[in-house]
């Protein structure tokens, strides 16, 4: 695992790409072959607040036949899916879509980013715990999500350092495979919304 200075100065790299959407902030990440499988890492950064999202999605899920603790295993399991998978697909396409250069860059700093956005997005899964059903959640998770969006955005521009539109058909790619993965898996584990 990455020292506590190593994980400061990644944190540190992306949050300057995310702000600035230029790849200065690769200079703070270990591009290395080391570095690739190291930044895999920054799930399980990543996870107490991840935690805290499936905890206070998990109401919308639970019914009759399905406990809490069931629902977010499932959601952590989406989670986790939603995360790796893309990456393998884009391993697969990096060559011919010209990006292998850029593959390695990609990742680390997705990563990397993943972990941060995922703590910024916190105070959100906190505040929906507590607020009340129909409250504004919806339009909360929804500005949550454009916002994680665009920080993810400026992230992979920064990474793919191509013009804006080469990384808006990456980044879109990926978070369309994202969302399929998604709801495919909440439909393939039971998991329906409830009324």
């Amino acid at each position: 695992m990455p020292s506590h200075e190593e994980i400061q100065r990644y944190v540190a790299g992306v949050w300057q790409m995310m702000i600035t959407a230029r790849p200065d902030g690769l200079r703070l990440l270990d591009i290395s072959a080391d570095g690739f499988w190291r930044s895999f890492w920054a799930l399980a950064l990543a996870l107490p607040p991840m935690s805290i999202a499936w905890v206070a999605a998990a109401p919308a899920y639970v019914t009759a036949d399905t406990g809490k603790l069931s629902v977010v295993l499932r959601l952590g399991l989406i989670d986790l899916a939603v995360w790796l998978v893309p990456l393998v697909a884009l391993a697969i396409l990096a060559r011919p879509i010209g990006m292998a250069d850029r593959f390695v860059h990609f990742v680390i700093s997705g990563n990397w980013g993943g972990a941060v956005i995922a703590w910024l997005l916190a105070p959100v899964s906190i505040l929906l715990l507590f607020l009340p059903e129909g409250e504004g959640g919806g339009l909360l998770s929804l500005a949550a999500f454009v916002a994680s969006l665009t920080l993810g955005w400026r992230l992979a521009h920064g990474a793919i350092a191509r013009d804006w539109l080469y990384t808006t058909a990456v980044f879109t790619g990926v978070i369309v495979l994202s969302l399929f993965i998604l709801f495919a898996l909440q439909a393939a584990l039971g998991l329906v919304l409830q009324s």
